[in-house]
């Protein structure tokens, strides 16, 4: 979509050197019921905050083998969401 509208508008095709493809993933952007929102930054992947919650959950079941045997995956604090 993007290249037919650049072509169609007659852009330089020529002069595109490089094409840069990217992605976030793990991330909680909190709204309210506005879509306003609700912090003032976004937690990524790399926030740690709830690193004593994640090992209190994997304690609460018994073990990481046991954590991975019952919800498939250790609880991580990176996943936010």
């Amino acid at each position: 979509l993007l290249f037919k509208r650049m072509k169609d508008s007659r852009f330089p095709m020529d002069r595109i050197k490089a094409i840069s493809v990217s992605g976030q993933q793990h991330g909680l952007v909190a709204l309210d019921s506005k879509g306003n929102l609700t912090r003032k930054t976004s937690k990524l992947w790399n926030d740690y905050s709830t690193s004593r919650e994640c090992d209190i959950l994997t304690e609460k079941i018994g073990s990481l083998d046991l954590m991975v045997r019952e919800i498939g995956n250790s609880m991580r604090p990176g996943y936010t969401a």
